[in-house]
């Protein structure tokens, strides 16, 4: 049986705190081990912590602030990709730019997905409400 539509949303949320705890988990690591740290590492990593504790125990301003930093990832990664200082350091190289046929063939899904998964994580208005946060 296909779980409902609130259960999906609550899964991908609870997904999604777990990401945010590894990639915490993957920044923090290197500092622990001595290799080097910096402030901006340092409040990343505890951002992305704040993130996930606050998506796993489903907090309505961490859901709201993840759906907006999925959002800008989701906006951000065409412009960053599609460009012609990419082609031209690629073409520098040696190598060869990919054409837009390949490059839409990976990006236009993931997009998708991600636009899913903003949709899944952002709290519906009726929670909002409830909650009384204003959009």
């Amino acid at each position: 049986m296909m779980p409902t539509l609130p259960v999906l949303r609550r899964r991908i949320t609870q997904a999604c705190g777990v990401l945010f705890l590894v990639l915490a988990l993957v920044d923090l690591l290197p500092m622990l081990l001595g290799h080097g740290w910096s402030v901006f590492l340092f409040i990343k990593t505890l951002i992305e912590a704040a993130l996930g504790v606050g998506l796993l125990l489903g907090n309505l301003f961490a859901r709201r602030a993840a759906a907006l930093l999925l959002l800008m990832v989701t906006i951000g990664l065409p412009i960053g990709y599609i460009n012609p200082f990419n082609a031209s350091d690629m073409m520098a190289g040696g190598g060869t730019a990919p054409s837009l046929a390949s490059i839409l063939l990976w990006m236009v899904p993931l997009e998708l997905l991600l636009l899913f998964i903003v949709w899944a994580v952002d709290p519906l208005a009726r929670e909002r409400a409830a909650a009384d946060i204003k959009p």
